[in-house]
């Protein structure tokens, strides 16, 4: 049986990868908080770390097979420059020592969780050779990480792969999906111009079956980077989906797109005003050929899936 360890394993996705993995693979889950999976207790080893206190527990790397590294600093705002540099921190330097004691301890594969955040918004299909221009800091700090574990790579005999997933959503989801479901059950939701901008979306799920596909991939893929996701979806698809499952009739109040762009885009409190009117989609086509990874779940199915969670 492989030895798989996890990083940020008590996460929204890490603890998904966890439910699936867990009579699959010897595992080793590294997180400080263990809520999640403190239930695995007597099937895996759950360390209390993180990867400030990497020189306590990089013995257990021993043996491993595959590195699933989530652990991340993620989507908050930086007030300065000593917070934005927590994030080149954690998401850039912090990777960096794991990789190196990954090496050291002879982990055969390191796959690092990276975002499509690397790419700006545009109306163009994104692939794996579209070029990065990361806007915010966290799209910056994991697009260091990336140079820095393919250079890294170079010279170890530990494989580097690459995701780029799109916006995840899900059970223990905490970002845009979950507002968007809150302000319709609220009864009133911002409708960003006609609503047919669209965004590359990722069901939880769907990213367990691509780390799945890694692990088992007899080729170890060193240096591929891979786009994730379940599809590209329209704003106005989304509302209707999300009305659809959660039977609720919100206030659409529709702002419009110039608004969005030009104005709201500087403004700090309704900088996500902004987010929501940009398009920005991916191909699968890359991971759909050489991990062999299939998108299982539409808008609606993984909204059903995850209705209890959100409800």
């Amino acid at each position: 049986m492989k030895k798989v360890l996890i990083t940020g394993a008590n996460g929204m996705i890490g603890s998904a990868i966890v439910n699936e993995f867990i009579d699959k693979y010897d595992l080793v889950l590294v997180d400080p908080y263990t809520n999640k999976i403190d239930k695995f207790k007597d099937k895996a080893i759950i360390l209390k770390n993180s990867l400030n206190d990497i020189t306590e527990w990089e013995n257990n790397l021993d043996g491993v097979n595959t590195v699933v590294h989530l652990a991340a600093a993620v989507h908050w705002q930086p007030k300065n420059k000593e917070e934005e540099q927590q994030f080149i921190d954690t998401n850039a330097e912090g990777t960096r020592k794991l990789y190196a004691a990954c090496t050291k301890h002879g982990v055969e594969r390191f796959l690092i969780f990276s975002t499509n955040d690397v790419y700006e918004a545009t109306d163009k299909l994104i692939t794996e050779d579209t070029p990065v221009n990361p806007q915010s800091i966290y799209g910056k700090s994991k697009l260091l990480a990336e140079k820095y574990l393919l250079e890294d790579s170079k010279k170890s005999d530990t494989a580097v792969c690459i995701f780029r997933p799109a916006s995840v959503y899900g059970e223990n989801d905490k970002g845009s999906m979950k507002s968007l479901i809150g302000l319709c059950k609220k009864g009133i939701v911002p409708m960003i111009g006609n609503g047919s901008n669209k965004k590359a979306l990722l069901y939880r799920k769907d990213i367990v079956q691509a780390v799945k596909r890694y692990v088992d991939c007899e080729n170890n893929l060193n240096g591929e980077v891979f786009n994730i996701s379940s599809g590209d979806f329209g704003y106005k698809e989304m509302i209707d989906a999300i009305c659809s499952i959660f039977e609720v009739k919100p206030f659409r109040l529709y702002i419009p797109g110039w608004f969005c762009k030009n104005i709201a885009s500087k403004l700090g409190p309704i900088k996500k005003l902004a987010v929501a009117g940009e398009t920005k989609i991916v191909s699968n086509e890359k991971a759909e050929k050489l991990l062999g990874y299939k998108r299982k779940y539409s808008l609606v199915e993984g909204l059903r899936d995850a209705k209890n969670y959100y409800f």
